[in-house]
């Protein structure tokens, strides 16, 4: 695989990475304030210290699973997140692929025809990214070489990698359209009526 796309996919989890990390300190302050409030409020003064020193010794723990690239659940999520979206950029060749058959078929296809039309074109386009990402994990190694970059390097991939998730939507929203497109032969789906009425 290319270098430079190696790099891209690697740098685009990074940034997915971040971004869940960010998301989760944001929702953990949140969601500990608010525990801290009602805890306070139903208990007496006395446990007071005691729930303040609970709660930091959670978030201590809560930190520490979060900024493990290795085993951490922010990485977990991110890895989702990126398998997800990167699946939806085959996906729109899938519904291409698929809309053409159904065209040609006249409807008239088996279950076992859309799962290999859904799958080949992914599977076949995901294994590269696979090779590029997790292979002998990869990504720990480029992990390490992200983190010394200055902050508006990681400013420029966490854009990216938001504009990757929202290119991965729009794949989705595009490969069903065509699907239909392909499928039906018109480009105006909104103006479609019944037969019985035209």
């Amino acid at each position: 695989m290319n270098t430079k796309l190696r790099y891209a996919l690697n740098a685009v989890l990074y940034g997915l990475w971040n971004l869940e990390i960010r998301f989760d300190e944001v929702y953990q302050c949140f969601l500990f304030k608010l525990i801290s409030i009602f805890a306070k409020l139903l208990s007496p003064k006395k446990y007071h210290k005691k729930i303040s020193q609970r709660i930091i010794k959670c978030d201590e723990f809560i930190s520490r699973g979060r900024h493990n690239p290795k085993s951490g659940y922010c990485i977990g999520w991110a890895n989702s997140i990126f398998g997800l979206f990167y699946c939806s950029f085959p996906f729109f060749i899938s519904c291409l692929i698929f809309g053409i058959i159904v065209k040609m078929l006249e409807g008239n296809v088996h279950p076992i025809i859309i799962a290999i039309v859904l799958i080949i074109p992914i599977s076949a386009l995901w294994y590269p990214a696979k090779k590029a990402v997790y292979d002998n994990n990869i990504y720990l190694e480029y992990f390490k070489i992200f983190e010394k970059e200055d902050e508006s390097w990681h400013k420029k991939w966490k854009r990216i990698a938001i504009a990757f998730c929202i290119g991965g939507i729009l794949c989705d929203i595009a490969g069903m359209y065509m699907f239909f497109v392909v499928a039906i032969g018109r480009f105006d789906l909104w103006n479609i009526t019944p037969a019985a009425q035209q």
